[in-house]
């Protein structure tokens, strides 16, 4: 074996080694990520997702919690009045909420005081011929008790605490809402408007005493500033763009 040969080779290795150790690290130029803006919105408002997202200020990423979520949000989206005493509250549109029907029902119009019947299980049996329309079975949905479009509902017929109808279907959300009654011919539900489509068509109810229309509201512990309230502003001018 030639050991001359290897101990040059180790010799090179060792002043390559040297060197290449006292040559200081490059500093990472990796570019600072985004500022962040967590915004918390009920079911009953996520309709209005791309408004939000397209308010998003520049350099700012938009993430949108559910009320379920861990975390702080720095904004709260709540629909219709409610108790703001530890928050700064701002409201930033309205959102209406209607009745409706699948678009194969030929029923035009309802009277308030059936729906009422209808809700709090005064009108067995269930048939669309008690409201005034054809002859099909009427198969009632609703939302859970604690859901905003529950409160929003029982403030618009002017009742509180009632004991809703046993026959009424509970369904979890406005988008699965929007899916039972276009694929329910004698459905009847409720949506706030800014969800419905062509699949469903809003009923109109006669004789209404309450306001069917309540207001989006901003909640926000501290007074908002700098893209917080960029966003905000942005937010406000869009909705009364898309009443």
């Amino acid at each position: 074996m030639n050991y001359a040969k290897v101990v040059i080779k180790f010799l090179a290795i060792l002043i390559l080694g040297f060197f290449t150790g006292c040559t200081p690290t490059p500093l990472s130029r990796t570019a600072p990520g985004p500022e962040w803006l967590y915004i918390q919105v009920p079911d009953s408002l996520l309709s209005l997702s791309n408004e939000y997202k397209s308010c998003t200020p520049s350099g700012t990423g938009l993430a949108i919690l559910s009320p379920f979520d861990a975390g702080e949000p720095q904004i709260i989206l709540h629909w219709g009045d409610t108790q703001t005493e530890n928050y700064h509250a701002y409201q930033i549109g309205e959102e209406q909420l209607v009745l409706i029907v699948n678009p194969n029902n030929p029923i035009a119009h309802v009277r308030y005081e059936d729906i009422q019947k209808v809700y709090f299980g005064k009108m067995p049996p269930l048939n669309w011929e008690s409201l005034g329309g054809s002859n099909i079975t009427l198969t009632l949905a609703g939302y859970p008790v604690e859901s905003d479009i529950t409160r929003r509902f029982l403030q618009m017929i002017d009742r509180q605490n009632p004991t809703l109808s046993p026959e009424m279907v509970i369904i979890p959300s406005p988008q699965e809402m929007r899916t039972f009654i276009a694929n329910t011919p004698g459905g009847l539900g409720m949506l706030p408007k800014r969800w419905v489509d062509d699949s469903i068509r809003p009923l109109s109810v006669e004789g209404q005493i309450g306001t069917d229309k309540f207001p989006i509201l901003a909640l926000t512990s501290a007074e908002p500033q700098g893209k917080t309230l960029e966003w905000l502003l942005c937010v406000q001018k869009r909705l009364a763009e898309v009443q």
